[in-house]
Parts: structure tokens; C-alpha cells; sequence
């Protein structure tokens, strides 16, 4: 994992996120907290990424993918995010989160 500590990573976009390409609003790597999550020698990373993305790609998961892996690229560039990652899942979870609005409520 790219990431050692057993954190949650957050998109620090603001305005920009949910744009185009945008998509990811958080990152773990659970196998950092138990590594019997993955195989030894492998990291799992857990991605949640916006329902526009979902909506966007919907059917499209090869293209879900795609943009998602473009943008953890940028997140972890001394990873080979785009060829050395490799897809395991897509869940969609409808109102897996409470929606996140702009400013106190």
C-alpha cells in the first residue's frame, strides 16, 4: 500500500470535486489495519467515489475504472495505479453516506 498508517484519505478538491474525473471523495487501504484482507505480499485498497460517477457510468464499469484509476494516479504517483492495481469489485450503495452539502447546516 502506498499509504502505511491506517488512515482515511480524504479529497481536498472543494469545488472541483465531483467534476469531471473528479470523483473520488475518500481512500483506505483496510489491509494496512488487518492484512489478512489481502494476500501477502498485496495491499486492498477501498475506494468511495461520488454518486454522479455512478450515475455517469452506470454500465460502464470498465470506464468507471478507468477514471477512477486516472485520478488515484495523480494521488499516489510512485504507484503504477493504471497497470499494477488490480480491480476486484464495484458495490454501488445507494445512500451509503449522508449527502454532503455546502456549509453548516
Amino acid at each position: 500500500a502506498p499509504i502505511q498508517e491506517p488512515i482515511l484519505i480524504l479529497s481536498g478538491l472543494g469545488e472541483e470535486r465531483g467534476t469531471k474525473g473528479k470523483f473520488v471523495n475518500n481512500v483506505c487501504f483496510p489491509s494496512v489495519v488487518n492484512p489478512s484482507y489481502a494476500p501477502a505480499g498485496k495491499s486492498l485498497c477501498s475506494v468511495t467515489i461520488l454518486k454522479t460517477a455512478m450515475d455517469i457510468y452506470k454500465g460502464r464499469e470498465a470506464d468507471l475504472d478507468a477514471a477512477v484509476r486516472n485520478q488515484l494516479g495523480d494521488w499516489f504517483p510512485d504507484c503504477n495505479v493504471k497497470d499494477d492495481w488490480e480491480l476486484k469489485q464495484i458495490y454501488s450503495i445507494p445512500n451509503a453516506q449522508p449527502a454532503q452539502f455546502n456549509g453548516p447546516m
